[in-house]
């Protein structure tokens, strides 16, 4: 079976989590041998990754870039047996899909709903919710099954569908092999890294922040935040007065994984709830674990077993997060990475979606 995993973004570069995804694929679907191809359109190209396509330069409208990809989409349905598309918000070009031999597979990241009204605010927003809905439920007719990172994200196409689809939970992961345990350097005092390219407020950084402030006495810990931190969030640091954090700014590689080797625990969202979800599989997470970090989060990461003794759900609370962290160092880190990699490698993955794909779905 011939099988294309085709996306679409307005910018690769503002989006390096989604080209690592595709990238950690496209190498897992080569070490199965299986004929799984990916390629990704963007109005601009990040270096190093073959499988983006620039758009044309004289294309310089989103809808001018939509009808192109809708055109990509028609032709490439007459080569593939099936199409795996990452699904596009408010497609006005979808609607009008009619496949020539794929099956088409519409692969969801988050509750569309929920993601536009957070991106635009008040009666824009939710036009274009209205918008998205009707196009997803007529475009659902097209479709092949549905596919979703969480099953709360596949429950939710399927009642905008209102109809009775094939469905199958992808968790994200990662290519294993890259991403090596760091040094073990954990000493003295508890010290807690978040990690993220902006904080943005489904981060939850202000709800950590304001635990940390409530807590004045508690001194034996750092925060170590990795990543741009908004105007907003500096100057309450600065009015709280709190004083044991470190912000470290966007760093490179070997900078990150030196400040990862003093981690007792990795940090990521508390406040998804802003994006209408409640789990969630993120990248970052299984890069911490990969690296032989245990994880405190406030989400239910899906891709990982009830119980998992390594990732932690709860509030931003600091003494919750400080007590988890004393905890895990008794813990190496290699226990920690080995005992992640069967649920966040993306060879495994992509090996069990294959198989559903060849059982389950039928080219035309």
């Amino acid at each position: 079976m011939k099988v294309l995993h085709l996306s679409t973004l307005n910018s690769s570069v503002n989006n390096a989590g989604v080209v690592r995804q595709l990238q950690y694929e496209k190498d897992a679907a080569i070490d199965l041998g299986i004929d799984w191809s990916v390629e990704l359109w963007a109005g601009d190209v990040l270096d190093g990754f073959d499988f983006i396509r620039p758009y044309p330069s004289y294309l310089n409208s989103r809808l001018a870039r939509r009808w192109f990809f809708f055109k990509v989409l028609r032709n490439y349905s007459s080569i593939y047996d099936v199409i795996v598309l990452r699904y596009m918000p408010v497609d006005p070009f979808l609607v009008f899909y009619k496949q020539d031999r794929a099956a088409l597979i519409s692969v969801h990241h988050t509750k569309e709903e929920g993601a536009i009204r957070a991106s635009y605010l008040g009666l824009k927003g939710r036009i274009l919710s209205v918008c998205d809905n009707f196009a997803f439920f007529v475009g659902a007719r097209r479709f092949s099954a549905v596919v979703g990172v969480t099953p709360e994200i596949v429950e939710y196409e399927l009642r905008r569908a209102r109809r009775d689809l094939p469905t199958f939970v992808l968790p994200n992961g990662i290519d294993f092999s890259r991403f090596q345990v760091v040094d073990d350097r954990r000493f003295g005092s508890i010290k807690l890294v978040f990690v993220a390219t902006f904080f943005f407020k489904w981060h939850g950084l202000r709800s950590l922040l304001s635990s940390i402030a409530s807590c004045s006495k508690v001194d034996d810990f750092e925060l170590h935040l990795v990543g741009e931190v908004s105007v907003e969030d500096v100057c309450y640091i600065h009015e709280c007065g709190i004083k044991n954090i470190k912000l470290h700014g966007v760093v490179d590689i070997s900078t990150l994984r030196d400040i990862l080797a003093l981690a007792d625990v990795g940090l990521s969202s508390f406040g998804l709830g802003e994006k209408g979800v409640q789990q969630a599989c993120t990248l970052k997470v299984r890069e911490y674990l990969a690296s032989g970090v245990p994880v405190f989060a406030g989400y239910d990461d899906i891709g990982l077993p009830d119980n998992f003794p390594f990732y932690m759900q709860g509030k931003p609370d600091l003494l919750d997060i400080i007590s988890y962290a004393k905890n895990m160092r008794n813990f190496g880190r290699e226990k920690i990475r080995r005992s992640s990699m069967e649920y966040i490698d993306k060879k495994n993955l992509v090996s069990k979606f294959h198989s559903w794909v060849v059982e389950e779905i039928k080219p035309e």
